[in-house]
């Protein structure tokens, strides 16, 4: 019996070290975006990225270059620097059944916070119906830690296990558009976006196993120390226009390529370390590898309507379908809504609601992907107003601070695993939830 006790803690330690790789080879695909629809700038951001027709200021480089030709005066976008917390946590990521039909649970924490001034945009007149626009934009950073543990005893085995894990990743793109009027009903634009993508994970992997009673010098420690690092380079356009219907309503329609990967590169670090009883073995692997071609983002095409009313009120929705990439299997239509009601002159509040569906297969029990998540977000903001000096044609330059709130939920499926004690594997979906909430701070000044 105690033989068979010996051979069952040993699966048991198998197990767990597999599940603890399983997360740390998984871990780098948990995202809280599926699409990346990222609100950006200060109006669009606040009206939940509803701005595909009313996009009037140096942030319609990123989401209609046609609402260029509607700038007067030139126009600095400083915005959007996005304070966001993400936070999920995992009970029975993996499950062990023990003898006696309980089940050890190994848990796991997610947690992201990152600090992002993601806008840099401005526009200005050449001629008396264009405007060309430079802009800088950080979409997407994420500093995402996760870990998981578990702990089981044998009859005369004791397994401490855990695994850490760290993902920081940043997107940069540099934009340049051109937008102009070419009719008095009909404004259109073109926009060009290099965009460069870093992506550094770590996983550090322990198992600890303890011979009982034997001193802790007779213990065995098993740990896997593995980094990946990515770099690619992307390049994507996009062409948009805006039919002025007269009375304040516009339609606006932007259909942007997919981000094609121009050149890209690979690096992954694996260490292996072995203690027993005092003994160390180690290994190394270090694979590099080019990568080039494919289409790293989904093209996708805005469009929406819009009505505004000088200084009292406006309103704006939008359909945007969204097609596949190479990590995208199937297309979808994400909704977007906005709002903005003039309290004052100088005293705007708006606010928004957008979607963000997932574009994986549905996860089962015989599923290839292990996760789906559909997401719902809202915004909230509050501008301020305050004339700063002179400016062009005698008019007071304006700075316009915005203060804002976006909270975004997700409803998703993950694909998980049971083990028993002859080391049987079942795999079961389980349906969880997730929330992020952000505080963006965006300065507007038209000279």
């Amino acid at each position: 019996m105690s033989n068979n006790n010996e051979v069952i803690t040993m699966k048991r330690i198998l197990l767990c070290t597999l599940a603890l790789l399983f997360l740390a080879s998984e871990g780098g695909a948990q995202t809280v975006y599926n699409n990346y629809q990222h609100l950006i700038g200060a109006r669009g951001a606040s009206m939940g990225g509803a701005f595909t027709a009313l996009a009037d200021d140096s942030s319609a480089l990123w989401y209609n270059p046609a609402g260029l030709a509607r700038v007067k005066t030139p126009t600095l976008n400083v915005a959007a620097n996005s304070y966001n917390y993400y936070k999920q946590d995992i009970s029975g990521y993996n499950e062990f059944q023990r003898a006696d039909g309980s089940y050890d649970s190994l848990d796991v924490s997610f947690e992201d916070y990152s600090v992002v001034a993601n806008t840099l945009s401005y526009a200005m007149r050449v001629g008396e119906k264009s405007a060309i626009a430079a802009g800088l934009f950080v979409p997407y950073q994420s500093s995402l830690t996760a870990q998981g543990k578990v702990v089981t005893t044998g009859p005369t085995m004791l397994i401490d296990a855990d695994v850490q894990l760290v993902l920081n990743e940043k997107f940069y793109m540099g934009m340049l558009g051109f937008g102009t009027q070419l009719f008095d009903w009909l404004n259109i634009g073109v926009s060009a976006c290099y965009g460069l993508n870093r992506y550094n994970l770590e996983i550090q992997t322990n198992v600890l196993l303890s011979l009982l009673p034997l001193p802790p010098a007779s213990n065995i420690l098993f740990t896997t120390d593995q980094r990946t690092v990515r770099e690619q380079q992307t390049l994507h356009g996009g062409l948009g226009a805006q039919i002025l219907l007269g009375g304040g309503n516009s339609i606006g329609i932007y259909g942007q390529t997919p981000a094609f990967r121009v050149s890209g590169r690979v690096k992954e670090e694996i260490k292996s370390k072995s203690s027993i009883a005092g003994m160390t073995v180690t290994s190394d692997r270090e694979p590099l590898k080019d990568e080039i071609g494919g289409r790293v983002l989904p093209g996708f095409l805005s469009i929406g309507y819009g009505y505004e009313r000088t200084n009292s009120w406006g309103v704006s929705i939008e359909a945007v379908p969204v097609f596949t990439s190479e990590t995208n299997d199937n297309a979808v239509i994400n909704f977007k809504a906005g709002f903005e009601f003039f309290l004052a002159e100088t005293l705007i509040l708006r606010g928004g609601f957008f979607t963000d569906f997932s574009q994986m297969d549905d996860v089962t029990v015989k599923s290839r992907n292990k996760e789906q998540w559909d997401y719902y977000g809202g915004t909230v903001s509050m501008v301020i107003g305050k004339a700063i000096g002179g400016g062009a044609d005698s008019r007071p330059s304006m700075s316009w601070t915005t203060i804002g709130v976006v909270q975004r939920l997700g409803y998703g499926k993950m694909q998980l695993y049971r083990a028993d004690e002859t080391m049987s594997q079942t795999k079961r979906v389980k349906e969880e939830t997730q929330s992020s909430i952000s505080v963006f701070i965006a300065e507007t000044i038209s000279f």
